[in-house]
């Protein structure tokens, strides 16, 4: 079921970027840098929506199949929690996303107008997921979706955390003449960082290195394992297609953050590198189930 052909060239990628990016960061988001424009701000704002797609529509789903087969254990009740937890974090990442700085910058209408939005989004992602429980009563896509849900939780906490240790310097607030803040590589901490907070520089400007968005927003590809696993038809040709359509997706979201200045290229390279380590242990998974299942058919 593992086909190396689609990640092999993702890491190769990856890992380029990071290495060009250590050189040539700075030179790179210079000539791409488009500060002020609307479509880089609106995929600041709801770029990261096929991830938090995910976790409206894969709670709904892991609360409808565990709420009828598993609410009498305690286990089955940690699920149930958490599917609801997954839910609302959907809709609070992605209010919070809509109107933080990197977006639209709107911060103090965040409850008014980010959470409403968002559930507007989220919910009916939530209400698909319960519908698909209620129509597909199968173990494996609610193994799938379980270790999405907790594999992307796993990489936003690591994410957040690397942030907090070379605090770089976002390249909109570098490039501002009116501050005195020097580029910094992602290996070098800009230690000195609380020197330059002010009203309207916030903690917010020193968490460039990794990405955030393309860190959680990589965790779509693993959609490219659900044709396997509900035994589709022409199962090859759809996981290559939502494998390179997701690609497509993340490219494009890795150029505007580098066009608005809130990342550079080794930024979004390695917040894909952190989301594909997460990769293997579910395509393991995966592969062991689908294979597990495959012998069971041929032994009937």
């Amino acid at each position: 079921m593992t086909n190396k052909r689609f990640f092999y060239p993702v890491l190769a990628i990856l890992v380029a970027g990071v290495i060009i990016g250590s050189f040539f960061d700075y030179q790179i988001s210079n000539a791409l840098y488009l500060p002020g424009n609307f479509f880089g701000k609106m995929m600041a704002s709801v770029g990261e929506l096929p991830a938090y797609s995910l976790l409206g529509f894969g709670g709904g789903y892991l609360f409808y199949i565990s709420w009828n087969n598993l609410r009498k254990s305690f286990n089955g009740w940690v699920v149930i929690l958490g599917s609801l937890f997954a839910f609302g974090c959907g809709i609070y990442f992605l209010g919070h996303a809509i109107t933080n700085v990197n977006g639209f910058n709107i911060p103090d209408k965040k409850w008014i107008v980010g959470m409403p939005i968002a559930a507007v989004i989220i919910t009916p992602l939530f209400i698909l997921g319960l519908f698909t429980g209620k129509r597909v009563k199968d173990i494996n896509l609610w193994k799938l979706m379980f270790w999405i849900l907790l594999m992307m939780g796993v990489t936003i906490l690591i994410i957040t955390l690397v942030k907090l240790i070379p605090h770089r310097p976002r390249f909109r607030v570098v490039i501002d003449p009116s501050n005195p803040i020097e580029y910094c590589n992602w290996w070098n901490p800009c230690n000195n960082y609380k020197d330059f907070l002010s009203d309207t520089i916030t903690r917010e400007e020193f968490k460039s290195f990794p990405s955030g968005h393309i860190g959680i927003t990589s965790g779509f590809v693993y959609l490219m394992y659900m044709p396997a696993l509900l035994e589709k038809p022409n199962t090859p040709k759809i996981r290559a297609i939502i494998f390179y359509s997701a690609f497509a997706y993340i490219l494009l979201l890795a150029y505007t953050r580098i066009m608005s200045g809130a990342h550079y290229l080794s930024d979004v390279c390695m917040g894909g590198l952190i989301s594909l380590a997460f990769h293997f242990p579910i395509s393991m998974l995966m592969d062991r189930i689908y294979n597990k299942d495959h012998e069971k058919k041929l032994e009937q």
